[in-house]
């Protein structure tokens, strides 16, 4: 099975503390991902009710629970309209 890599924004769920513990499981999202340290690939993480970063090991991540839990699963991107300026008019002199 190959690993899975997440992106920035994506919604996981991290590993249960104790085993068996369904409450204690934690969905976070990832902030940035950072370079690969002794083979293992590390993400910076936000949990909902904490206002700072985790830094967390691709092992400490719930692989199975964290599948559903991506954004693209969730719901599709829609594009927006953009802003008030219309950029395919607007012209720069050369």
């Amino acid at each position: 099975m190959p690993r899975m890599s997440y992106k920035i924004g994506n919604v996981i769920v991290l590993k249960s503390r104790h085993h068996g513990d369904l409450a204690s499981q934690q969905s976070a999202k990832i902030v940035a991902v950072m370079p690969e340290t002794q083979g293992s690939r590390r993400y910076r993480i936000r949990l909902a009710n904490e206002n700072f970063d985790r830094t967390v090991a691709h092992d400490d991540i719930d692989v199975e629970a964290s599948v559903s839990q991506t954004p693209d699963a969730i719901a599709p991107k829609v594009s927006k309209p953009g802003g008030w300026i219309n950029h395919d008019l607007v012209r720069t002199r050369k």
